[in-house]
C-alpha cells in the first residue's frame, strides 16, 4: 500500500470515529480539500482553505494523535480562522486560535483523541501570557485574545523605549514565550500564508471550492462558504445530540458575531431613552417637541437591569452586517 493510499484510509477512519463521537466534524471533514506536501514541516491550513499534511511527519504520529491533528486543522477551517486572521498579526492570531481550538477539543473528554500536552498551546499557557483567568479567556473571542496579545507587545516596546515603530508582521515577548509556543511543531504556526500545491487526497466539495475552474475563490467568498458550512455542522451535531459547550462557544464566534460593548451600549441607550410628552397639548409639528411655551422636555434614562437587557436583545436587528464585520474582524 502506498503512503497516499494509507493516508486516505486513515482519514476515513478519523471520519468514522468522528461520526460516532464528534459529529460536528463529520460534514466539514467531508467537504474539506486535503493535500499532501513537504513544503510544510507538519500540518497546516492555508489561505485557500486547504488542509495540508506532511506525510513523513504524519507517519510518526500515533492513531490518537492523528485524530487530534485532523480535528484540530478541520476546526480551524470550519471556524474560519484562516479568513478571520487576515487583518491581525499572524503569529498572535495563530496562537490565540490554537489555544481556543485545543481547549475545545480537550474539554470534550472524548477517549481516543490525545496529543502531548507540552507540544500544543492551551488556555493555561495563554493565561500565563495574558495574565488573565482561564474563565475570562473562555468567554473572549479569538480576536479579543489576539488584540490583548498585540497590546501587550506594544506596551513592552514602549517600556523598553524602542525607537523603531511596531511591526505587525513580527512579534516577540519577554523570555521568548511566544517563540516557544510557535516553534514549528505544528501548533502555533499552522495558519500559513498563501496557497500551497501538492497531491490531492480529497478534492473538496464544489459548494466550497471552485472545482470547475483553476482560479481560486476570494477570501470573502471562502469565509461566506465556510460560515454556511459551520451552520450545517452545528445543526447536524445538535440533531445527533452531541455538541460540547466548549465547542458551541467557538461556533457562536462565527455565527453570532459579538460587537464591542461600547457599540452595544450605544445602540442600547439610544433606544432605551423615553421622552416625557404626557402634557395635555402635545406639539402638532413633531411628537418630540414640547407642547407649550416654557415647557422643558424631560428625558428619562431607564437603567433598570431588565430594561437594559431588553434593549440589548434588539441590537442584532439594529446593527448591520457591515457594522458587525467592522467592529470585530476589521
Amino acid at each position: 500500500m502506498s503512503i497516499i493510499e494509507g493516508l486516505k484510509r486513515e482519514l476515513l477512519d478519523v471520519r468514522i470515529f468522528c461520526g460516532r463521537y464528534f459529529p460536528f466534524i463529520v460534514i466539514p471533514l467531508s467537504y474539506a480539500r486535503i493535500i499532501v506536501s513537504t513544503q510544510i514541516p507538519t500540518a497546516a491550513v492555508d489561505e485557500a482553505g486547504q488542509i495540508i499534511i506532511n506525510p513523513d511527519w504524519w507517519n510518526t504520529l500515533t492513531k490518537e494523535s492523528k485524530r487530534f491533528v485532523t480535528i484540530h486543522e478541520c476546526l480551524h477551517l470550519v471556524l474560519c480562522h484562516p479568513f478571520r486572521a487576515q487583518k491581525f498579526n499572524p503569529t498572535a492570531y495563530n496562537i490565540a486560535a490554537d489555544g481556543k481550538t485545543n481547549h475545545a477539543i480537550t474539554q470534550t473528554k472524548i477517549e481516543g483523541i490525545t496529543f502531548k500536552i507540552n507540544e500544543h498551546i492551551t488556555l493555561h499557557k495563554l493565561a500565563t501570557l495574558t495574565k488573565l483567568p482561564i474563565e475570562t479567556l473562555q468567554k473572549m473571542s479569538t480576536e479579543e485574545i489576539t488584540h490583548t496579545l498585540q497590546q501587550q507587545q506594544q506596551q513592552q516596546q514602549q517600556q523598553q523605549h524602542f525607537t523603531q515603530p511596531f511591526d505587525s508582521n513580527s512579534i516577540s515577548v519577554p523570555n521568548g514565550d511566544w517563540h516557544s509556543l510557535s516553534d514549528g511543531s505544528g501548533f502555533g504556526s499552522d495558519l500559513v500564508k498563501g496557497q500551497f500545491t501538492g497531491e490531492i487526497i480529497q478534492q473538496g466539495d464544489s459548494t466550497i471550492f471552485n472545482v470547475t475552474s483553476s482560479a481560486s475563490l476570494s477570501s470573502d467568498k471562502l469565509l461566506s462558504n465556510w460560515r454556511q458550512l459551520c451552520e450545517k455542522a452545528k445543526a447536524f451535531a445538535l440533531q445527533a445530540g452531541t455538541l460540547p459547550a466548549s465547542l458551541e462557544l467557538l461556533v457562536l464566534d462565527v455565527l453570532e458575531v459579538k460587537p464591542p460593548w461600547q457599540t452595544m451600549m450605544r445602540f442600547g441607550l439610544r433606544h432605551g431613552s423615553i421622552f416625557d410628552s404626557s402634557f395635555a397639548y402635545p406639539n402638532r409639528r413633531n411628537d418630540t417637541l414640547p407642547g407649550s411655551v416654557g415647557y422643558l422636555g424631560t428625558i428619562w434614562l431607564l437603567v433598570d437591569r431588565h430594561i437594559v437587557t431588553d434593549c440589548l436583545s434588539h441590537i442584532q436587528a439594529e446593527v448591520s452586517d457591515k457594522t458587525y464585520s467592522h467592529t470585530l474582524w476589521a
